[in-house]
């Protein structure tokens, strides 16, 4: 086999997985597809770190494998102690079984490693917040706004916090560009349909 294909299956597992938390693609098509990819990429290559946050995520999300997708993770930090993706999967994976400590070291590396992101920004300046590092939160979310103004999930975002501080019009504005921004994704339309 040649490994450096691989890489290429590691990438249709990212796209099959990515197209789940992000696009309203149907979980039980395309997280099937990722799995089958990432054995794949496996395969061919058992120490291609970048197949293992995909394989992370799917044991989160789909399998409800919480100790399984931790040795993903932690696989992959192994290979790749660089690999901006693998920190962010395992804080949110830590995040959500509430190891909010250890959390926040890895959304700080994520945020370290993947500065001009506003992806990894936004989602490290939550975790960042979560455990307790305000400030660095701050510092992550602003960067959001410095490196895409109307990224889309921050847009989300600011447009739900509004609606909780009573700012009707910029509830409704936020959600609105976020919508165009996505595609009419149903994470912004539900946002937008709780100010309207």
């Amino acid at each position: 086999p040649d490994p450096p294909c691989a890489r290429a299956y590691a990438g249709m597992a990212f796209a099959h997985r990515t197209l789940v938390m992000t696009a309203d693609a149907d979980p039980r098509v395309h997280f099937p597809l990722a799995k089958a990819a990432i054995d794949r990429a496996l395969a061919l290559d058992p120490n291609l770190a970048e197949a293992y946050p995909s394989q992370g995520f799917v044991r989160f999300w789909y399998d409800r494998d919480w100790s399984g997708s931790e040795a993903s993770l932690k696989r992959a930090i192994a290979l790749n102690p660089s690999l901006a993706e693998a920190h962010l999967a395992y804080a949110h994976l830590l995040a959500n079984i509430g190891r909010k400590a250890e959390a926040g070291e890895h959304a700080r590396r994520v945020v370290e490693l993947e500065p001009l992101s506003p992806l990894f920004n936004l989602l490290g300046a939550g975790m960042l917040w979560d455990a307790g590092y305000e400030e660095e939160a701050e510092r992550a979310a602003a960067r959001v706004q410095d490196v895409e103004p109307d990224f889309w999930l921050a847009r989300m975002l600011g447009g739900a916090e509004k609606t909780s501080g009573g700012d009707v019009e910029g509830a409704t504005r936020d959600p609105e560009t976020a919508a165009e921004a996505c595609d009419q994704c149903s994470q912004v339309l539900a946002v937008l349909g709780m100010v309207v």
